[in-house]
């Protein structure tokens, strides 16, 4: 079984290359993808389609501890101007209500969502990939969360029925016979 990358989960990698200050190599590997589709696919974005919450998670996937300031002048660093405090507020506040982004101390991290594959032979870490696409609504609807974990931040087990459910977010080969796979949720520097 293998799931490929959709359009939508490509495009996010892409803006990614725009907005943060990793490598094309840096950000293939990390999303599973080749340096060299990840080129075609920068070239083929139009930067118009990059949104403010678009420079906030390259941001933090750059930086993952920074706070709005930190935000703000990385954003003007990267020649976006005329983006308020309140503006990076309010998109902050989206993003964390999309769960792709929690705030600790005054400070905003990245919350990357993975696969996690486990070895049945010693359920050891065999592998994580990181999505390249998350829609926390669909999620919720599939795993059934408890109302403790509103925004998914615990492991879900995926089988041979809910995999599909992921709708593209990452190219990998199922082989539920030999690995255990876990939807994971990795907030800034720290795996949870």
């Amino acid at each position: 079984m293998k799931i490929t990358l959709n359009k939508e989960a490509e495009q996010e990698i892409a803006k990614l290359a725009f907005t943060s200050t990793l490598t094309l190599n840096q950000l293939a590997k990390k999303y599973g993808l080749t340096a060299g589709r990840l080129s075609t696919l920068k070239k083929n974005l139009a930067t118009e389609r990059i949104t403010t919450s678009d420079w906030i998670l390259g941001s933090l996937t750059s930086q993952p501890k920074s706070t709005v300031q930190q935000i703000q002048e990385y954003i003007d660093f990267k020649n976006r101007d005329l983006i308020s405090t309140d503006e990076l507020r309010e998109t902050l506040e989206l993003l964390h209500s999309k769960g792709f982004v929690y705030e600790d101390s005054g400070n905003w991290n990245l919350s990357e969502r993975t696969i996690e594959l486990f070895n049945h032979s010693d359920e050891r870490l065999a592998g994580e990939l990181t999505l390249a696409h998350f829609n926390l609504e669909n999620m919720k609807a599939v795993f059934n969360p408890p109302t403790d974990d509103p925004l998914m931040y615990n492991g879900y087990e995926l089988n041979s029925n809910n995999f599909k459910h992921l709708n593209g977010a990452a190219e990998l080969e199922f082989n539920f016979e030999k690995y255990s796979y876990f939807l994971a949720c990795r907030q800034g520097e720290n795996a949870i």
